[in-house]
Parts: C-alpha cells; sequence; structure tokens
C-alpha cells in the first residue's frame, strides 16, 4: 500500500479483501485500514473486510480471532466469501450496501457520525420512511430466497445433497460406473 490515491474524500465506502491463506494480505489490508482510520475526513466511513478463498479452509493463515479482533479495533463489518465458488458474494455486497444506507441518506450526505471504537448500533426504525422500509423488505426477500435456494439443495435433487462421506463415495462408486468404458468379452 505504497501509493495512497485510494484515500479520496469523496468515498462513500471502502471494501478490502485478504486471501483467508495469506496473512500478508490481511497485514496489507489492516495497514490500509488504519490509513483510513488516521485520515480526519474519511475517519468514519464504512469499511467492509472480505476474505476470500473460503473454499481453501485447510490452508487457512488468517484466524477467524485475529479478523474479530481487528474489526472490534477499527471498526469494520467483515465477511467471508469465495469468488470461485461465488460463495455469499451476495451477501458481501448486500452488506456494503447497507452500511453505506446506514451512513448516508438517501440524499448522500452523512447522516451520523460513527465512533469506530465503538460497535455499530442498529439504527431504529422511523415511521413514515418508505425508502428505508424498501430497502429492509428488498434484503429480507433476498434472505428468504437465498435460505430457499438452501433448502432445496439439502432436501435433495439430485445433487450433493448430502455431504456426509459415506453418501459421497456411493455417488462416486455410481457416477464411476456409470462412466467408465467397460470391456466387455
Amino acid at each position: 500500500m505504497a501509493d495512497p490515491l485510494f484515500l479520496d474524500d469523496s468515498v462513500h465506502a471502502f471494501l478490502f479483501l485478504y486471501s483467508i491463506d495469506s496473512k500478508a494480505s490481511f497485514k496489507q489490508a489492516v495497514n490500509g485500514i488504519e490509513m483510513v482510520r488516521n485520515r480526519p475526513a474519511l475517519r468514519h466511513t464504512p469499511i467492509v473486510v472480505a476474505g476470500n478463498k473460503v473454499d481453501l479452509e485447510r490452508k487457512r493463515t488468517v484466524t477467524k480471532l485475529g479478523t474479530s479482533s481487528a474489526a472490534a479495533q477499527y471498526g469494520f463489518t467483515t465477511f467471508e466469501i469465495s469468488v470461485a465458488l461465488n460463495h455469499d458474494v451476495d451477501d458481501l455486497l448486500i452488506g456494503l450496501l447497507a452500511d453505506i444506507k446506514e451512513a448516508y441518506g438517501s440524499e448522500g450526505e452523512k447522516k451520523r457520525i460513527v465512533d469506530f471504537h465503538e460497535p455499530s448500533p442498529r439504527p431504529c426504525k422511523k415511521e413514515g420512511v418508505q425508502g428505508e422500509d424498501d430497502f429492509s423488505s428488498a434484503i429480507r426477500r433476498y434472505s428468504q430466497r437465498k435460505k430457499r435456494q438452501v433448502d432445496n439443495v439439502e432436501t435433495g435433487n439430485g445433487k450433493c445433497s448430502s455431504l456426509s462421506p459415506s453418501s459421497f463415495f456411493n455417488k462416486l462408486r455410481v457416477w464411476r460406473r456409470g462412466s467408465s468404458p467397460r470391456i466387455e468379452q
């Protein structure tokens, strides 16, 4: 992060991405967060940090505890995603939009100042604010749709619905029998 050109005062949020199998990438992200928090004009700008490559859990070097302690220290929202598997990428984008919406009103001006050393309180519902209700409804519908998709996969639709080792190996055996050429004598 030798080039701090990303520290533009007109941004609405920062998204830092690191790899869960690289401590160096996490340290770079934390250095960038420190740069943002040390700049007075950006001190209260929302920050979202995403750990990528959760599909490589066995190679993890950045611990969840380390990430959560940094989040408590610098006041940012964390997500763990896998771009390769498209796992929770939509949730990351919705979370980023929610943080921007929470920090800024619909007019685009700072709605409130957030001290990044304090946990962010969830906004209370206000009567007569149609835009916020629509946004909350959209997020709720999205979450319900994602839950239905997960439920459909778990109930079994021919895809790897049960991820127990025995069922996995049975499906593998069936697949190998069906696809391997048999030589009949």
